[in-house]
This record gives C-alpha cells, structure tokens and sequence, in this order.
C-alpha cells in the first residue's frame, strides 16, 4: 500500500471547519484493484482506530474498470455508522471537488463541480463539536495497484 498524505497545519474547532475544495483529475493510466485522491476532515481526538473521517474524492478500481466521485464518512465511534455515496466519474478531466461541513447542523457534503455527489448528517454531532479537527489531502494506492492524479488549486475556507 501506498499512502501520500499531506497534513494542513492547523487544527480547528467544529464550527471552524468550514469547506475544503480543489480542483482533482485522475490521470488514465490507472492498474490494479484501486487508486484514490481524496479531501478530507478528520478528528485529532481520538485513537487511530476511532477517529472521524469524512472524504470527498475520486477514486479508480481498473480491474472493475470502474471510476467514481465518492463521500465517504466513517463515524467510527460510538457504533462505527459509516455511509459511502458515489456517482460514476472519467478520467483526464478536472472535478472541482469541494467538502464542506455545516457548523450548525453537521452536515457534511461533498461536491464535484457545484453538483452533490453525496451528503450525510453525524448522528453524534454532540461528541463532535468537541473535537478538533484537520484537513488533509490524502492519495491511496492498495498493493500492486499504481495511479496518478494532479491536484490544482486547493482553497480552505474559513
């Protein structure tokens, strides 16, 4: 497995977080079982084992030939509540994904050009809003699978 992963330097509160967006192309050249490049928010509280993640990306599976925009949030504690949402995706094209997280309800949402891909709201928004949390772009390759994406323009807000 091959992970890149490059950690914003700030944490924030929840209500802080805001959205995370940048403009994600996956190249077509793309072999194995799966490859992935990916936003993502995720708690600094907790264990590794539990931590919080919410992702917004584009991942490929070649062997399936199969190629999707995603949201992802695995809800790890208390009952590990996970929900995956897709729609299909191509590859040499620019997505503008965006993730954003709604500090008054916790609604989280992942974007692809202005168009939702996916949306989830944390049953446990309470335990949330007293965690801190981080942004993260994150590109995954699972054995004997290569890919490659570019990444352009990435915007934090607030």
């Amino acid at each position: 497995r091959t992970l890149c992963y490059l950690e914003l330097p700030n944490y924030v509160q929840f209500d802080k977080v805001g959205s995370f967006a940048a403009k994600l192309l996956a190249k077509n050249d793309a072999s194995g079982d799966r490859s992935l490049q990916i936003l993502e928010f995720k708690t600094t509280g907790f264990t590794p084992d539990t931590d919080w993640i919410a992702q917004c990306g584009i991942i490929r599976t070649p062997n399936a030939n199969q190629n999707e925009l995603f949201l992802y949030v695995d809800n790890s504690f208390p009952n590990g509540q996970e929900t995956y949402q897709t729609l299909p995706a191509s590859t040499e094209e620019f997505y503008n994904m965006r993730l954003e997280l709604n500090p008054t309800t916790g609604l989280i949402t992942c974007y692809a050009n202005d168009n939702i891909v996916g949306s989830y709201t944390p049953t446990n928004l309470n335990t949330l809003k007293s965690q801190l949390f981080n942004r993260h772009f994150v590109g995954f390759w699972s054995p004997q699978s290569a890919g490659t994406y570019q990444v352009d323009d990435a915007i934090v807000q607030p």
